[in-house]
């Protein structure tokens, strides 16, 4: 799968600016995390929801650094148990980063909040 950069929806970028200015963490970290959340939630979600109409764009290297392998090959299980072609994996990528941000930022409000979701 080959990308550069993406941009994230207004939503998206609303989601990770709140949540970097209550806690600090870069919106890398974050889109990380929230990634993850979307991945286990058993709804697909429509990548025709998450325009890229926001004011943040990162970088792939940034986004998903050294653990580039491991975020594909779990996109890819993903797509692959949800009978989703190849050519769509992007579209979803994207989608799974938007939608987790905005699912991390409904269920955090502080530092002590994330704690409390990576441990459990």
């Amino acid at each position: 799968m080959k990308f550069n950069r993406i941009r994230f929806s207004k939503e998206a970028c609303d989601a990770l600016n709140k949540m970097k200015g209550r806690m600090g963490l870069n919106w890398n970290i974050l889109c990380r995390i929230g990634f993850c959340i979307s991945l286990d939630d058993n709804l697909e979600p429509n990548p025709q929801d998450y325009k890229a109409d926001g004011d943040i764009e990162i970088d792939r290297k940034i986004l998903i650094g050294n653990e580039d392998d491991l975020y594909i090959a779990l996109l890819k299980e993903r797509c692959i148990l949800s009978g989703i072609n190849e050519s769509q994996y992007f579209e979803y990528f994207k989608a799974h980063m938007n939608r987790g941000a905005i699912l991390l930022s409904k269920r955090i409000g502080n530092i002590k909040d994330l704690a409390q979701l990576i441990h459990d």
